[in-house]
């Protein structure tokens, strides 16, 4: 099951994050997601536990949780997929090709005088 992490502090490891849910089970992958350019956490992550029942446990025992200093209050619930259309990227190519199609469509480009 792949569980999503979020509010971590900025300096949270994947070794710290695996330590904390072997606590519940095995652990197959730890992934903070970074920014591109900085590299910089941008506070949440994906845990993946094969164990079901044992990724249900962490879940709920990990969810609220505060931990760190200064301190901080965890969000832990099972990752939901993407859906189509959820990429921002594509929100704003969608936003521009509808702005590109209406101004095609709005103006005329005829002269006023030229009767058709």
């Amino acid at each position: 099951m792949r569980i999503y992490v979020g509010n971590l502090q900025p300096e949270f490891t994947e070794d710290e994050l695996r330590s904390l849910f072997n606590t519940y089970g095995r652990v197959g992958s730890v992934a903070i997601i970074r920014d591109r350019n900085t590299r910089l956490s941008k506070g949440f992550a994906f845990v993946e536990m094969p164990a079901g029942a044992e990724a249900k446990h962490a879940i709920k025992a990990l969810n609220q949780k505060v931990f760190h200093q200064p301190k901080r209050t965890l969000v832990v619930h099972e990752a939901r997929p993407r859906t189509e259309g959820s990429d921002s990227s594509a929100k704003t190519t969608q936003s521009r090709t509808q702005g590109n199609r209406a101004t095609k469509t709005e103006y005329s480009w005829k002269p006023s005088w030229l009767k058709v």
